[in-house]
């Protein structure tokens, strides 16, 4: 991955605006792309219905920490990587209109209602500035380490204690992204490889022609 090193019930998300309708709309792709649910499959990957419901959790949940549940909503968002996210500073985020950008690969991609105002509201109150730092502090993620963002694995720890599939939260994330809008785009957008996107659509496609076609007498004998 080429990435950018920058200076229960779903009921808000469903459905929710897919968060690369900006890079859509900057390449005059799919403007109208939203995330639909998704069927579950036999892989190490959330269903949509977890994902979303995770996603939930952390913007409504009051048991996790403020930055747990904004890195853990970059990961289901957009497949990012603990190891990229706890690296990004805070001008990856720009504010266009009404609309707030984050700026992860290529193309900026829209962070989407009711996200867009977690992330405003953490940007505005960033943990550890006083041993990080100070206000000048780049790092969206304060370590406690004066000029040093957290570690990721310490991110990684906590987002699993509180019991997020790391691994299954970004497939299902990347996943999902690359059936709703063109592989090459997703890829530009979030710093994977054309390649990468491209084959995890066609993973997807064939888990999703599995679980439609009908079972047959030859399938159970």
């Amino acid at each position: 991955m080429n990435h950018r090193r920058r200076p229960g019930t779903p009921s808000p998300l469903d459905p929710a605006t897919c968060p690369l309708t900006c890079a859509a709309k900057n390449t005059g792709l799919n403007t109208a792309v939203q995330v639909k649910h998704g069927a579950a499959q036999a892989s190490p990957s959330l269903t949509q219905d977890q994902r979303l419901a995770w996603l939930n959790e952390l913007l409504t949940g009051t048991s996790e920490s403020f930055p747990d549940r904004v890195a853990g909503v970059l990961l289901l968002l957009y497949a990012q990587p603990l190891v990229c996210v706890t690296a990004l500073e805070t001008d990856a985020f720009t504010e266009h209109g009404d609309e707030l950008h984050v700026e992860l690969g290529r193309h900026a991609a829209t962070v989407p209602q009711p996200f867009a105002g977690l992330v405003r509201h953490y940007l505005a109150n960033r943990p550890n500035l006083r041993t990080g730092g100070g206000s000048d502090s780049p790092w969206l993620f304060p370590s406690t380490r004066a000029g040093q963002h957290i570690h990721p694995n310490t991110m990684m720890m906590r987002l699993r204690k509180l019991g997020v599939n790391l691994l299954g939260a970004r497939n299902r994330a990347i996943g999902e992204l690359v059936l709703e809008v063109p592989p090459p785009l997703v890829a530009d957008a979030l710093g994977y490889s054309h390649q990468v996107a491209l084959q995890t659509r066609r993973r997807r496609r064939r888990t999703l022609g599995s679980l439609r076609r009908p079972t047959t007498r030859e399938d159970v004998s």
